[in-house]
């Protein structure tokens, strides 16, 4: 009986060990979650400091990387969209130039905000090519 009790004694020792270390490793990783968390915040915040300063004190600032980094936000700027207005082509859309909704691009007032669009440009329409040679009938 005494090798049964000994045997008890170790898988409940050997449990109660790795119930321990599966407590550690979820606090580990909650912390590490928090710390993540907390991580992305101050990121979000960088952010906005920088997109405050971009929109609103452009004009006062004299440090050049500042403004040699402002001055390639508006380049990456331009070219998403030219981008995005390369995509709507393609689905057929565009965006109202007063309010930014989403319109067919034959819409010629916005029915979000009232505002009168451009007139749709037409695509042009292939032409049938000419023949070259004069086609000869048969006889």
């Amino acid at each position: 009986m005494a090798f049964l009790d000994k045997l008890g004694e170790k898988i409940t020792s050997g449990a109660s060990a790795v119930s321990d270390s599966a407590k550690k490793v979820a606090e580990t990783n909650k912390i590490n979650a928090k710390i993540t968390s907390y991580l992305a915040e101050v990121n979000a915040r960088y952010t906005a400091i920088g997109r405050a300063v971009k929109l609103r004190l452009m004009d006062s600032v004299r440090d050049s990387e500042v403004i040699r980094l402002a001055a390639e936000i508006d380049v990456l700027l331009a070219e998403a969209n030219k981008l995005k207005e390369q995509l709507n082509n393609l689905k057929g859309v565009k965006n109202c130039a007063n309010c930014g909704a989403i319109l067919n691009s034959d819409v010629l007032f916005c029915p979000n905000c009232g505002t009168k669009q451009d007139k749709p440009t037409p695509e042009p329409q292939p032409t049938a090519a000419e023949p070259s040679a004069p086609v000869e009938q048969p006889a």
